[in-house]
This record gives structure tokens, sequence and C-alpha cells, in this order.
């Protein structure tokens, strides 16, 4: 009898401390997955400003004489196309859908086309901007390189236009990303 209650107790033990450590390794994977997702976050900022700062200071420039994407560096553009993972693909999109054609750009136009691409329901956050009279003010960082400006005008608009629904559907890290792309894409309209 003793050493069966022995036993029956070694088991609910041995249970206990299984699920003890379980619970414990899932808390401290929820929370290692929160403090990624931060970190995810702000390394997708800091991308997307590193792209911009590339598309428009290394490997070229806008020149507000003419209002045209000026090609400084074309070699850096086609190795950035070559890279792999997100960034090669980002710079094959670009290569070659925007930088190999030549064409007019406005930068009114060019403003509304980055935010409405950029976020959702940016026709909406373009509307404010209209309102806000900070068109000049965005298109003002873009072309004096100030991306850090430009994504935080983007992300400060967007946090006091939309409902808190569609809010929720706002990721930072999907905007600032399509800052990136969009700066350079939205030369093509």
């Amino acid at each position: 009898m003793t050493h069966k209650l022995i036993k029956v107790s070694m088991v609910f033990i041995m249970i206990f401390g299984l699920l003890f450590s379980v619970g414990n390794s899932i808390y401290a994977s929820e929370t290692a997955t929160r403090q990624t997702a931060v970190l995810s976050e702000q390394e997708q900022t800091e991308q997307a400003i590193e792209s911009l700062k590339f598309y428009l200071e290394e490997a070229g420039h806008v020149d507000l004489a003419t209002k045209r994407y000026v090609i400084t560096d074309f070699y850096a553009l086609k190795a950035r196309a070559e890279l792999p993972g997100d960034i090669g693909l980002e710079g094959k999109f670009i290569f070659e859908n925007y930088v190999l054609p030549s064409m007019t750009r406005d930068l009114g136009a060019y403003a509304a086309c980055v935010v409405i691409n950029s976020v959702p329901f940016g026709g909406i956050i373009w509307d404010a901007l209209q309102g806000r009279n900070m068109i000049e003010i965005l298109t003002n960082a873009l072309v004096s390189h100030n991306y850090g400006k430009a994504v935080d005008i983007i992300k400060d608009i967007a946090a006091s236009v939309l409902k808190p629904s569609q809010l929720a559907k706002f990721n930072v890290a999907v905007v600032v990303a399509g800052v990136a792309l969009n700066a350079i894409s939205c030369w093509g309209t």
C-alpha cells in the first residue's frame, strides 16, 4: 500500500513537473515571439529607410528642375537586382519596371502615389494630407532624403485618420516596406 501510494505520488509529481515546464516553455516562447516582432518591425523600418537611401542617394537622385529620377550608378542598381532574398526581389522589380523606363515625373503626383499605394486606405489618408498641407512636407521629406520623416508622416496620418478597425489592418512593417518600393515605383505614374 505504501509503495502504491509512493508510485502514485511520483506519477503526479512527474505530471505536474511536465505540465509546469511545458507551460513555462509556452510562456517563454510567446514572450520571445513578441520581442522578435518588435525587433522585426524596427528592422523593417530600418530596411525601408536604407532602401530609400540606396535608390535616392547612392544609385540615383531626383532632379528637381526636370522632375526626373536620375540614375547615377546603373551597375549598383543591377547588382542589387541580383541579390538573393527580399532585397534582391525588390531590386529586380524596381530595376525591370521603373529604372529601365525613362519617364517624366510630377512631384505632387509622386507624393500622392507613394501615400495611396503604401498604406491600406491610402486614399483616405491622401485626402487628410490634402487638408493638412502635408503634401509639400511629405514631398520635401522624400526629395531631401529625410526618409525617417517620410515614414513617420505616413504612420502618424494613418493613426489619426483611420478607425480602430482599419488601424488594426494597418501593419507598420508593410507600410515602411511599401514606402521604399513606392518611392521608386511611383515615378512611373
